[in-house]
C-alpha cells in the first residue's frame, strides 16, 4: 500500500488527508489549470449566501457526519 511507501500520511489529520486526495486527484486527471463549472460557482455562493442569511438554519459537517453514522436523518 501507498501508506507504507509514505510514513508521513499516517500523521495527516483527516482533512488533510481528504485535502492531499483532492490535490492527487487534480493532477492525476490534469485538471489543475481548468476553470470551474460557472455554474456550480454559482450555486456555492447562492449557497454561502444562505448560510450567511441564516446561520442558524444549516448543520456543520461534524452534525450532519453524525447523523450519517449514526443512521438518523435531519
Amino acid at each position: 500500500m501507498i501508506v507504507e511507501k509514505i510514513p508521513g500520511l499516517s500523521s495527516l489529520s483527516p482533512d488533510e488527508k481528504i485535502l492531499l486526495a483532492a490535490e492527487l486527484w487534480r493532477d492525476a486527471v490534469g485538471a489543475e489549470h481548468e476553470e470551474p463549472d460557472p455554474a456550480v460557482v454559482e450555486s456555492l455562493r447562492e449557497r454561502l449566501h444562505y448560510y450567511q442569511a441564516h446561520p442558524r438554519q444549516v448543520s456543520s459537517w461534524e452534525e450532519v457526519r453524525a447523523r450519517l453514522i449514526s443512521g438518523k436523518e435531519a
